[in-house]
């Protein structure tokens, strides 16, 4: 890991901050055919954990994150899919709760692995910590 001048300021953090050098950004994605959804427990929702390991985070950072899928899997109606749990330095978790009830669809209805698979669920990530 190469250290570059620092552009990134993190205001606040719930953990220690670091000097500002250490500040960094670090980007990825599970992949829109190697994101790994599990069904949690019998209750019909989605999980999927998202290993961050690689950024090198000596703390809890900041994290956000998008759910992206072809449009016919309704990825946009999909609840819980910003909702980031169980941070730590290394990894972080998101569980989909369901397609919302809207005018444009007249359902709802629990996602499944298959339709992740078929609609190509990924989520892409975003990471704001410190390496040092």
């Amino acid at each position: 890991l190469t250290l570059a001048s620092s552009e990134l300021i993190i205001v606040k953090t719930d953990t220690a901050q670091g000097p500002a050098p250490c500040a960094v950004t670090c980007v990825g994605t599970t992949g829109r055919t190697d994101t790994n959804w599990d069904q949690h427990i019998d209750d019909g929702v989605l999980r999927c954990h998202v290993n961050m390991s690689g950024c090198g985070f000596v703390s809890k950072p900041i994290v956000t994150v998008s759910l992206e899928g072809d449009n016919s899997g309704f990825v946009s109606m999909m609840t819980g899919s910003s909702a980031v749990s169980e941070v730590t330095r290394d990894e972080f978790t998101i569980y989909l709760m369901g397609y919302v009830k809207t005018s444009f669809v007249s359902y709802s209805r629990l996602p499944s692995t298959e339709d992740a698979m078929q609609h190509e669920w990924t989520i892409n990530w975003a990471a704001f910590g410190y390496i040092c």
